[in-house]
C-alpha cells in the first residue's frame, strides 16, 4: 500500500468527501471515519423545546436529542448558576455521550457549525457531575471536575455551578453538597449563556444566573 503527501496551495475549506473511480475494479471500505461533523450542534430555537411557565419560574424540556438552546437575553460573566435537572432517557438514547447541563463561557451567540468556544456542566452519561469544553469543534473533557457519584434515570437533582472566572475554576455542587472543584484548562472570557441536552424529555427548571458583583 503506498502512500503520499499532498500540499494543497489554496487549502479547501469545504468538510464533505467522497470517492471517484477511473475503472471497474476500484473498491473501498471504510470501517470508521470520525471527524468535526459527529459533534456539531444545531441550535435549538423554540421549536426543539416545550418551554412552559408558572409564577415566573420556567420550565424548559427538551423534545429531541442534541438540543442547544442559547438564551439570546441573557449575559453572564462569573458568579453562581443554579438549575433543577431530571434525564429520562437512558444510555442507549443519547446522542454523542456527552454532557446535559447549562452553557457558559460561549464567545458567541452562533455556537453551531463548531464556532464559538464555551463550556458545559451537568450529568455526563456515567452518572457523574462533570462539564466539557469545546474547542476548534472537538471536546476536550474536564475528566478532574467528575463526582463520581450515580444518579438515576427520572430522579432530579440541584445543582449549583460557581464560576470564578478571574481565576478560571468551577466549584460543583450536587443537592448542596460540594463534590468538585476544576480548573479549566482554557479560561473563557466569552459571556453568553445557554443549555444543552444530549437526549429528548430532559427536564431544566428553575435556573438562576447570579452574576458576581
Amino acid at each position: 500500500l503506498e502512500s503520499l503527501t499532498y500540499l494543497d496551495t489554496t487549502p479547501l475549506t469545504g468538510t464533505g468527501f467522497g470517492f471517484i473511480a477511473s475503472n471497474q475494479s476500484f473498491a473501498c471500505k471504510l470501517d470508521a471515519i470520525k471527524g468535526s461533523d459527529e459533534y456539531k450542534f444545531n441550535v435549538g430555537d423554540e421549536s426543539s423545546w416545550q418551554i412552559t411557565e408558572e409564577n415566573g419560574v420556567k420550565t424548559y424540556t427538551s423534545l429531541k436529542a442534541n438540543s442547544l438552546l442559547m438564551f439570546q437575553d441573557i449575559t453572564f460573566t462569573g458568579g453562581r448558576i443554579e438549575f433543577d435537572m431530571t434525564v429520562n432517557a437512558p444510555f442507549e438514547e443519547r446522542c454523542y455521550t456527552v454532557a446535559d447541563g447549562v452553557v457558559f463561557g460561549a464567545s458567541t451567540l452562533a455556537v453551531n457549525n463548531s464556532y464559538g468556544d464555551f463550556y458545559v456542566f451537568g450529568r455526563c452519561p456515567w452518572g457523574t457531575v462533570t462539564g466539557f469544553a469545546k474547542d476548534d469543534g472537538a471536546f476536550n473533557w474536564e475528566d478532574q471536575s467528575k463526582g463520581g457519584k450515580n444518579v438515576a434515570v427520572g430522579e432530579t437533582y440541584h445543582y449549583e455551578f460557581v464560576w470564578d472566572s478571574e481565576n478560571g475554576k468551577v466549584e460543583i455542587y450536587e443537592n448542596g453538597v460540594l463534590v468538585a472543584t476544576t480548573v479549566l484548562t482554557k479560561k473563557f472570557d466569552g459571556e453568553y449563556v445557554g443549555i444543552y441536552v444530549d437526549t429528548a424529555n430532559t427536564v431544566i427548571t428553575n435556573l438562576t444566573f447570579t452574576q458576581n458583583a
